[in-house]
């Protein structure tokens, strides 16, 4: 008896379980479709500003604009690591982690390096193993705001401005489909320049007004936008990452509720049949005295 009354204590803490997980299931893929939404209104605008500036780029000077330039090494490097501020999403954070150190241990040992965690995931992970930590943002992501973007990119072109740092790149989980969500690690800071074939030599423009005042007013914009496309993509990834998560979790509750309810009723057909047996045995053992 008390192997039944442990057997149903199981099935109901499974069954609670079960109706978490469904419920942050369903909870998910409500937030997927509205982040799916904001992300599918701003990529065509930020892959195109991305792309004509870099053509752009590719045909002036870089002395017109520091945000163009080039330094000669690379000492002094920032990477933005992009996670989730809770968990329960499978692998979307680990893998994340693991790629931000395979970026990390890429650089000499004498290059200054700086961590932007941006997600609570991501902070306590190099927290713990003492990284240099620049800033943190946390607690962004339960709705992704556009001037959280204007605060993370304008923080970061004034440090590249006043040369204290060289490069920035962001590593962040790029949102593919709901089943899919792919590391990504990119330049933000300095402008990547477009490669010309040597045959085909790059056009050069007119332009109206000046290239100076054109840069000037669209390259710290353009940093702002693809900060902002980052967070969207991340957290298109990270709800997608959790409703498959939360469906595989449902999914195994259900094989163990099954499985238990299939334990449960062999142990009681069990009990019963020895209670039986007992009772058949003490009959007949009692008509053996009378007789």
């Amino acid at each position: 008896m008390p192997a039944l009354i442990a057997l149903r204590r199981k099935i109901r803490s499974v069954r609670s379980t079960r109706r978490i997980t469904n419920a942050m299931k369903i909870i998910a893929a409500t937030r997927v479709r509205r982040s799916q939404e904001a992300l599918w209104q701003l990529r065509p605008y930020a892959w195109r500003m991305q792309d004509v500036l870099r053509s752009l780029a590719s045909r002036v000077r870089p002395e017109l604009h520091p945000l163009l330039r080039w330094p000669e090494t690379e000492q002094r490097v920032d990477l933005l690591v992009v996670t989730a501020d809770r968990g329960l999403c499978g692998a979307f954070n680990h893998n994340i982690v693991r790629e931000a150190l395979r970026f990390l241990h890429g650089f000499p040992t004498d290059t200054e390096l700086r961590l932007w965690c941006i997600g609570r995931k991501g902070y306590e992970f190099f927290r713990k193993r003492r990284w240099p930590i620049a800033y943190v943002y946390r607690d962004i992501f339960h709705r992704v705001d556009y001037t959280v973007a204007q605060t993370i990119a304008r923080r970061l072109v004034e440090e590249f401005v006043a040369e204290q740092i060289h490069a920035a790149y962001v590593v962040y989980n790029e949102y593919k489909s709901a089943l899919v969500q792919r590391v990504v690690v990119e330049r933000l800071l300095p402008l990547q320049r477009m490669e010309f074939s040597p045959v085909e030599p790059p056009v050069e423009y007119i332009y109206e007004p000046k290239p100076e005042q054109i840069f000037e007013a669209l390259l710290p914009k353009h940093v702002v936008t693809q900060v902002y496309r980052i967070l969207l993509e991340s957290q298109a990834a990270e709800q997608s990452a959790r409703m498959v998560a939360m469906d595989m979790a449902t999914k195994n509750a259900d094989k163990v509720i099954y499985k238990l309810t299939l334990l449960l009723n062999k142990t009681r057909q069990a009990s019963i049949t020895r209670e039986i047996l007992e009772i058949i045995s003490g009959a007949e053992a009692l008509r053996k005295a009378r007789a």
